[in-house]
């Protein structure tokens, strides 16, 4: 019977060996990860939304088990989900607002550069130029007013 033993338990550490052989190369081979900013976004987009249907699925299955067992490491864990759970929604709804925000400013921008066009359009009887241009053209259009001596009255004379 101790033989038998014997041979479950070296069976036991073998396996355990073979396990913890098999989980460091798994540690050991690391994988390359390169994405464009574009798929970037799109990847921290679609594994945030998994990360969190899936927290709030774990949540709900949980839930009901922590408070009743009353477990403070477990009711730490839950809380901690919870925690990570609420930062991730946090994360992707700053991402929405921004991707709202910018489309907003674009769309505002593109609207002044297209008012800005409309009020450019030249019309004949405005002028147009800089500071100094305008200053000369009023100088070499300027015409001279003949104008009769004016006799001041006695109540300016007076002053």
């Amino acid at each position: 019977m101790s033989d038998e033993i014997d041979k479950e338990l070296d069976s036991l550490v073998e396996q355990l060996k073979e396990s913890n052989s098999n989980n460091k190369k798994i540690e050991q081979s690391p994988e390359i990860f390169s994405l464009s900013p574009d798929e970037l976004e799109q990847f921290v987009i679609n594994n945030s939304g998994k990360l969190i249907v899936q927290s709030i699925r774990i949540l709900d299955d949980v839930k009901d088990y922590m408070a009743a067992a009353g477990d403070p490491d477990s009711l730490s864990s839950l809380s901690e989900l919870i925690r990570a759970s609420s930062t991730a929604i946090e994360t992707l709804n700053k991402i929405v607002v921004q991707d709202k925000r910018t489309k907003t400013t674009l769309t505002a921008k593109q609207m002044d550069i297209n008012a800005k066009a409309i009020d450019v359009a030249h019309d004949p009887s405005k002028l147009m130029g800089t500071r100094e241009e305008m200053f000369k053209k009023i100088i070499t259009d300027a015409e001279v007013i003949d104008h009769p001596d004016v006799t001041l009255d006695q109540e300016d004379q007076q002053k």
